[in-house]
């Protein structure tokens, strides 16, 4: 009965057959069991954040967090938090767990990317340059970091981009944000290239497309930049900058290109 593996496989299997409570009362159950675990109040997070129930999970997340303080669960306890609208208290925690762990890349990389998902770039670039400055060969800090740079109009865009381009030119990201970069400075036929082969790699990467569609308009070759305009919204694939693209193909086949 205290065999901790077998609760989380009832509860798995609890949660797939849409058997919430079951699989709370399993959690509680293993709470009750092994009291100074904090396993069974990180199920109950789990399954409460499965639910949407954001605070109820950042209860449960903060008092698996009082009884093992370790990274994972803080992650955990600044997702529910934020969930549940204190983002205020979540990243009061994380400041203070970073002042006395500054050497936690693993909660720093994971607030870098929060940061860059909800457009806090200043935040996120902070983030990925204390993860650059200890890990200089870090292809992922140094793509985003490059591409938070340009966001910001910092000078620093370029370089950063080569340098993770340099130490994976296979990746089809790395090469988007290199290609994408190239482009926005004005240097089209660079940009072409980068784009390109990033596609070919990806090609239902709708936003690679989109940056491959833009350079081969900026670069004057219209005919093929509508070929791939018509083919990305003929995919019905979802990306940010759908609007823009349909105005440049309107705009594009208005003047008959």
């Amino acid at each position: 009965p205290d065999l901790a593996d077998a609760h989380v496989g009832l509860i798995q299997l609890d949660l797939k057959e849409q058997l919430g409570a079951d699989a709370l009362r399993r959690a509680r159950q293993l709470q009750s069991r092994q009291p100074k675990s904090p396993l069974g109040h990180i199920l109950e997070g789990d399954i409460l954040a499965s639910q949407k129930d954001y605070a109820g999970a950042a209860a449960a997340y903060l008092r698996a967090f009082d009884l093992d303080k370790t990274t994972p669960t803080l992650i955990k306890l600044h997702a529910s938090l934020h969930a549940a609208g204190k983002g205020a208290d979540a990243e009061t925690r994380a400041a203070q767990w970073l002042k006395a762990r500054p050497q936690d890349y693993a909660l720093r990389g994971y607030l870098a990317d929060h940061y860059l998902r909800t457009g806090q770039n200043p935040a996120a670039i902070a983030q990925y340059q204390a993860i650059v400055q200890a890990a200089p060969d870090n292809t992922l800090a140094l793509n985003n970091l490059a591409w938070l740079y340009q966001q910001e109009k910092d000078p620093r865009a370029l370089a950063t981009a080569e340098r993770a381009y340099k130490l994976s030119p296979d990746t089809p990201s790395i090469a988007d944000t290199l290609g994408w970069i190239r482009v926005q400075q004005g240097d089209f036929r660079r940009g072409v290239d980068l784009l390109q082969k990033a596609l070919a790699a990806t090609p239902d990467v709708a936003e690679i497309r989109w940056h491959l569609a833009y350079a081969l308009h900026k670069s004057g070759d219209n005919a093929r930049a509508r070929q791939e305009l018509e083919r990305l919204i003929n995919s019905g694939l979802a990306f940010s900058a759908e609007t823009e693209a349909r105005r440049l193909l309107a705009e594009l086949k208005a003047k008959g290109r």
